[in-house]
């Protein structure tokens, strides 16, 4: 929550800043612009909260970035690196725990996140 006031925070010192200069104050475009910041952090959020898995496509985009993996009936899971240039890719984490885009979406998923327990 504390980003959204923030958020909220910058954009009325933005429109208050514009009022000194010109003498305008625009309600209706400060109010706009809230209304956008607070779906856009919202979205954040619930992504955050329930992430959903990424597609392969999205993953093979990830080279040399951590992603969170688990089994595909599991809700425990652990941090690995994506790398792509080695056979059809695959992920690694640094306990050597191995998965391969071969069996992605069978055997195993990955996500930007870790779930949010619930």
């Amino acid at each position: 929550m504390n980003d959204i006031v923030r958020e909220l925070d910058n954009v009325i010192k933005k429109y208050k800043y514009k009022a000194f200069f010109t003498g305008e104050l625009n309600f209706v475009e400060m109010a706009k612009s809230c209304k956008i910041i607070i779906q856009d952090l919202l979205q954040e959020k619930a992504e955050r909260e329930n992430p959903k898995p990424l597609t392969l496509e999205e993953l093979r985009e990830r080279d040399g970035k951590p992603v969170w993996i688990t089994g595909i009936y599991s809700k425990s899971g652990i941090w690995t690196l994506v790398e792509t240039k080695v056979l059809s890719g695959l992920v690694k984490s640094f306990y050597n725990t191995k998965r391969y885009f071969d069996d992605y979406g069978i055997n195993w998923l990955a996500y930007d996140h870790e779930p949010k327990e619930g």
